[in-house]
């Protein structure tokens, strides 16, 4: 049978939408791409009061902030922070067949950023002839290095919702991590656990690394379309229900 050509064109469209359709989300434009956290941080408490303060320095480059090509603080996966060098109160819980550890080098890269101790623009490598630094004389629009507001701890102090201030408390774990899900915890064998396909892998894109449960496990740090960047969605509790059978 012949087809009409708008049937034609319409399919050839389809066909090369198509594999736009399937590809993950993109890590531009999200909560992880740094290069827009100054935008994200002007705010307006009042019709006719706009507060435009840049609180970390701009590198111009979304990668930078957490990867190098070269000069790595760790070699995997080219890392361009420090990690976290404290220790964590971790999670405990009596009827666990396992018990957490600190957390992993895996995990530590998060942290990183989300436990409070190092500023989010506090970075090994950067190019100096594209980054805008900030200099301020007032510390509070700062994070850079030095006295003043350097830490998530010191931006909490105001940001925490019990203000008018933004709330970073999702984002701020802190180094107590008693009230997270245990993370650095060999995934247990137990008829209360589903097993993975194979040593690593489900079936819905929840992962183990090295055999452990990290904060990678259930969160994808470059694909924001499942929010907070998960890997699978947590509707009707489908996220959890991976693991745990209940």
């Amino acid at each position: 049978m012949k087809q009409s050509p708008w049937f034609v064109t319409l399919l050839l469209f389809l066909l090369l939408l198509a594999p736009s359709l399937v590809q993950a989300g993109t890590i531009v434009g999200s909560y992880h791409d740094m290069t827009f956290i100054n935008e994200k941080h002007h705010w307006r408490p009042k019709p006719d009061f706009l507060i435009e303060i840049d609180v970390i320095n701009n590198y111009n480059e979304i990668c930078v902030y957490c990867h190098t090509p070269h000069n790595a603080t760790v070699e995997v996966p080219l890392w361009n922070r420090e990690l976290s060098a404290v220790t964590y109160t971790t999670y405990s819980s009596g009827s666990m067949t396992t018990q957490p550890g600190q957390p992993s080098h895996y995990s530590l890269l998060c942290l990183s950023c989300h436990d409070g101790t190092l500023a989010i623009d506090a970075i090994a490598n950067y190019n100096p002839s594209t980054a805008e630094l900030l200099n301020y004389p007032d510390p509070h629009g700062s994070m850079k290095a030095g006295p003043g507001y350097n830490t998530h701890t010191d931006c909490y102090s105001c940001h925490r919702g019990n203000t008018l201030f933004p709330n970073f408390a999702p984002s701020f774990l802190t180094t107590d991590l008693s009230n997270d899900h245990p993370i650095a915890m060999t995934y247990p064998e137990s008829p209360k656990y589903h097993s993975p396909l194979d040593s690593e892998n489900f079936a819905n894109g929840i992962r183990l690394i090295d055999g452990k449960v990290e904060c990678s496990t259930c969160h994808n740090v470059h694909d924001p379309d499942i929010k907070p960047f998960l890997r699978t969605s947590n509707v009707g509790s489908e996220l959890c229900l991976t693991c745990h059978i209940k």
